[in-house]
């Protein structure tokens, strides 16, 4: 028997993989659709793509697996000898199961973009505080000046 390959409708990239001869239904996806997907809910939120840029570079090093927006994610329910074949059921549970790998996937991505971030306003904080130790000098230096032109005055 051949296995069947059923695309979703709708907004989901989720595609699946029925083999009702062995009762295995694989839900896969795509790493790209997660990325595209994060790109575009951080970009909504006025973040750099230089920034979601740089946390996607950080993440692909520290999760080599998903290097290539090619990478399939997967997963599968398996039908109980015992069980009759169901096709909703079978679907919905490797769905499930892709759902939490892939919100997985997503906070990891949304981690590195965050230490980015982080990375970020540490370097805007060291330079406020260059800033304030330069300030609070010329401010005492043209005081000093202010006060020598009143007693030499």
């Amino acid at each position: 028997m051949e296995k069947k390959i059923i695309s979703t409708n709708g907004n989901s990239n989720i595609f699946y993989e029925i083999d009702e001869e062995n009762g295995v239904i694989y839900a896969k996806l795509q790493v790209s659709a997660i990325f595209n997907e994060v790109r575009l809910a951080a970009y909504n939120k006025y973040i750099s793509l230089s920034t979601i840029n740089k946390g996607f570079d950080a993440f692909r090093k520290k999760y080599s697996t998903y290097n290539s927006d090619y990478h399939l994610i997967a997963t599968k329910a398996i039908c109980s000898k015992d069980d009759t074949f169901d096709e909703k059921t079978g679907m919905r549970i490797a769905r499930e199961r892709l759902l939490e790998k892939y919100y997985t996937i997503r906070l990891n991505m949304f981690r590195c973009i965050g230490d980015v971030i982080s990375e970020q306003i540490d370097a805007i904080e060291d330079q406020m505080n260059y800033s304030w130790v330069r300030l609070d000098r010329y401010t005492k230096l043209n005081q000093e000046t202010r006060d020598k032109q009143k007693v030499e005055n």
